[in-house]
């Protein structure tokens, strides 16, 4: 499944007012830049992802098959039982799956009010 659940809603303004110091608004972008930066990274690796698996599809898929030298063979062949280690594509390795466990911890702690408000 491909989602996402970044999101960064927050007021600036009401009424053409403004209710925020321009060094929150500073504040805010580079929360939302360090966001659409991970955003990219992870797209980035879900695209090698992909190519990885299409590139090894193609390879099987480019495999000439085998002739059948005896008409009385039968035409059913018994494919190999799936290793659940193999399963996991190149491109999942330990590394990258705690990176994936970790992805939405920017390191970044926000207090929404200040304790004098």
């Amino acid at each position: 499944a491909i989602r996402s659940t970044h999101g960064l809603e927050v007021p600036l303004s009401h009424k053409g007012k403004l209710m925020v110091t321009e060094e929150y608004i500073e504040f805010l972008l580079k929360i939302a830049n360090q966001k659409m930066e991970e955003n990219k990274k992870r797209i980035e690796r879900l695209y090698n992802c992909l190519q990885h698996a299409l590139e090894k599809e193609n390879i099987t898929n480019s495999r000439p098959k085998e002739k059948i030298k005896d008409k009385n063979k039968s035409s059913y062949t018994r494919k190999k039982k799936r290793n659940p280690e193999e399963a996991h594509s190149k491109c999942f390795t330990e590394e990258n799956v705690k990176e994936c466990e970790n992805d939405d911890d920017l390191g970044i702690s926000v207090t929404i009010f200040p304790e004098d408000y």
